[in-house]
């Protein structure tokens, strides 16, 4: 349906500069290129600040071995050594017990656990009872360890 006179008359009148240029047409075209443009260079420049700030292999396993350290202390506490132990010998044998219980865990992470790189972030996998499963993911600088306390209280027992 084409416009009348009037009507022309009026849209004229009220939109100067857009009735024979069809500007706004051609603004929203080169408005979404713009858009597109500015949010493919930001995701370009997001994806290599994460290549650039990928944690190092050892990273993963230092978190890993922290998650792991601190439920063993919380189940080393929860032990009670008989009352007729004295303090300074529980407090050896406490200690003992950590240090045996994490280098347990250290050596367990050295033989079954390997960090794959990919180009914007890294994973670190874990063999368990004969299954792989992701338990770190890496960017940013950041390891962010996916099992929580209770996989590794079960996995320790």
């Amino acid at each position: 349906m084409k416009p009348n006179e009037e009507e022309k008359r009026i849209f004229f009148l009220c939109f100067p500069r857009y009735f024979v240029t069809l500007q706004p047409i051609f603004r929203v075209k080169t408005m979404a290129k713009k858009i597109f443009v500015f949010l493919t260079f930001v995701v370009i420049i997001v994806l290599v600040v994460m290549a650039l700030t990928k944690p190092e292999p050892w990273e993963h396993q230092a978190a890993v071995r922290e998650l792991a350290m601190k439920v063993v202390s919380q189940e080393v506490a929860s032990v009670q050594l008989p009352k007729e132990m004295p303090a300074e010998f529980a407090e050896q044998v406490t200690e003992k017990g950590l240090d045996m219980a994490m280098n347990a865990a250290g050596s367990f992470l050295q033989s079954n656990m390997q960090v794959e790189d990919y180009l914007v972030l890294s994973v670190g996998w874990v063999s368990y009872h004969g299954q792989t499963l992701p338990i770190t993911v890496g960017t940013f600088g950041r390891v962010f360890v996916l099992a929580d306390e209770n996989d590794v209280r079960n996995a320790l027992r």
